[in-house]
């Protein structure tokens, strides 16, 4: 069964989202390590590769994660570094065969779903994030697994006019799902809009669907769909939502809701008060 932990995003950098990264290292230790210390495969294909202006996190999770007395294999696919030559299949499926967890980066959403659809190696993904490879990922590195999520992947390729889009992801999480989901404006990249307000938007075009909302620096933990919600502070959370019977609900997420029954969920939504 899959073993995911999905963060909703925030700066690379900050105290909280390190917090998760050690907790991830701390998953990987239970879950049996391969070699002498944990080895982690880096995809940062949303990232980029680093050779977008706004992305330039990649070193610096390469270098937090030996600081963790981890080893990393980053699998590159996409845009390359001068230098730099892309994985192949076969690498691919070597890195991820002895590879202890898989972490993705953030960043441009539909740039790496569109990456790995035309490379025929979204399956690849899925076969061993179905295997019970421990998985974490934050904002695109999250959403890329939800049945649809929205995406600000408009304002990688757009300075200025740009919405939110929807995309379909690789079906992993059966939800319509939103990362970031209490920021308006994340490191000077978003225009103003409070995500959670756009995200109902489009929810209302997907009446009776549910939803997962993830707030910045919280993350979902899911192993055989029960879901455990961590959360550094008091008043920031994840939440099932929707547009259920004609009106916006939200709910906390609790540990008895089972992630891989989006009917279970909608049901709860759709209880008076």
């Amino acid at each position: 069964e899959s073993r995911l932990y999905c963060i909703g995003g925030g700066n690379p950098s900050d105290l909280r989202m390190i917090e998760h990264y050690r907790y991830f290292v701390e998953l990987l230790h239970r879950n049996g390590v391969k070699g002498g210390k944990p080895g982690i495969a880096l995809l940062p294909t949303a990232h980029r590769n680093g050779v977008h202006p706004n992305l330039r996190a990649l070193d610096f999770m390469e270098q937090t994660f030996a600081d963790l007395s981890c080893a990393t294999t980053t699998i590159y696919l996409g845009e390359l570094p001068e230098g730099q030559s892309e994985t192949t299949p076969e690498e691919l499926e070597s890195i991820l065969g002895s590879a202890d967890g898989l972490f993705v980066l953030g960043g441009d959403t539909r740039y790496m779903l569109d990456v790995l659809r035309s490379r025929n190696l979204a399956d690849t993904f899925l076969r061993y994030l179905d295997s019970g490879l421990p998985f974490a990922g934050s904002s695109a590195g999250t959403i890329w697994l939800a049945d649809l999520a929205m995406s600000d992947s408009e304002s990688f390729t757009r300075s200025e006019g740009w919405d939110y889009i929807m995309l379909e992801g690789l079906g992993v999480l059966p939800f319509v799902m939103n990362v970031h989901d209490d920021q308006g404006v994340a490191d000077g990249a978003l225009k103003p809009m409070a995500r959670r307000f756009r995200f109902e938007e489009f929810l209302r075009e997907y009446q009776d669907r549910p939803a997962l909302a993830v707030d910045e620096f919280v993350a979902l933990e899911i192993c055989g769909g029960r879901c455990t919600v961590r959360s550094p502070q008091a008043g920031i959370g994840a939440w099932l939502t929707g547009y259920i019977d004609g009106e916006i609900r939200r709910s906390p997420i609790d540990s008895e809701i089972d992630l891989n029954t989006p009917e279970e969920a909608a049901a709860r939504l759709s209880l008076p008060g």
